[in-house]
């Protein structure tokens, strides 16, 4: 496989699971069952908060790829993204994939496969 697929594929999943997690706020919102008004908010803004940050490094890895392939300047950009979501994994594995929303379980092993992905291309 050409190593130039590897950030575009981790790219990818990020910008995917970015818009995913934005188009179904309202769902997990609903999974959690009634919650308090301010309580509501900050659930939000933590899951849209989230979704920036996912949408953030696609697009990142994305445009290093397309304007720098193979350069030291990818390669950095690369390298954060893949800490930043090594980091997120963790925090994940600690707290929301331990809810019984099913759909949460999912995110902790996506940023790590994206980060390997990334660390493999740097």
């Amino acid at each position: 496989m050409d190593s130039l697929a590897l950030p575009y594929i981790a790219a990818a999943l990020c910008l995917l699971r970015g818009v995913g997690l934005t188009a179904t706020t309202a769902v997990v919102l609903k999974d959690f069952g009634p919650l308090a008004g301010d309580t509501r908010r900050a659930f939000v803004m933590a899951w849209v908060s989230g979704s920036i940050g996912l949408l953030l490094i696609g697009g990142l890895v994305g445009t290093s790829t397309m304007l720098y392939p193979r350069s030291d300047a990818a390669a950095t950009v690369y390298i954060a993204s893949a800490i930043a979501l090594v980091a997120g994994a963790v925090l994940m594995l600690f707290t929301t994939s331990r809810t019984e929303v099913t759909r949460l379980k999912f995110c902790p092993v996506m940023q790590t496969v994206s980060a390997v992905l990334l660390a493999l291309a740097a």
